[in-house]
């Protein structure tokens, strides 16, 4: 098989919304110790952050329950 630019989108596009993928999500396993680092170098509470391609959103979890206010 050629990994076509096509193919490759098609991969992750299933793999993104597979459920048995989810645990695999960087975030998912690391998304609150991400947010407690940030939260060491600056206040979160009402801290408007971008989550730029957030995938099923496992950080913004973690931004809102430290406060932050997430788009």
């Amino acid at each position: 098989m050629e990994w076509t630019a096509d193919r490759i989108a098609a991969f992750w596009e299933y793999w993104s919304r597979h459920p048995a993928a989810e645990s695999e999500y960087f975030t998912a396993q690391v998304g609150a110790g991400i947010v407690a680092l940030l939260a060491e170098a600056a206040p979160l509470r009402d801290t408007r952050v971008l989550d730029f391609g957030c995938g099923p959103g496992f950080l913004i979890e973690h931004l809102l329950a430290a406060g932050a206010r997430v788009t």
